[in-house]
């Protein structure tokens, strides 16, 4: 499995992670506030089930489109339909 690291409690353009494995399939993101949540990893897009915050926000499902930097990711400005 792959492992996505965000930089901060949630997903947002702009926002930064860390990807741990290769290629593309089934993943888990790990949110900075020690949240989890299962993922869809693709060439150009993340899509993220529902999932709360340790604060207890609840975060709708969401599919994102995404740029690979190197060892990371960064979301791009646009949040595709899920």
């Amino acid at each position: 499995m792959i492992l996505l690291h965000a930089s901060h409690t949630h997903l947002y353009p702009g926002a930064r992670g860390r990807i741990d494995g290769t290629g593309d399939g089934a993943a888990m993101v790990h949110f900075a506030d020690g949240a989890q949540a299962p993922a869809q990893l693709g060439p150009d897009t993340l899509h993220v089930a529902a999932h709360r915050t340790l604060a207890g926000t609840v975060i709708a499902a969401q599919r994102w489109r995404i740029r690979r930097e190197g060892a990371g990711f960064r979301v791009l400005g646009h949040q595709l339909p899920v």
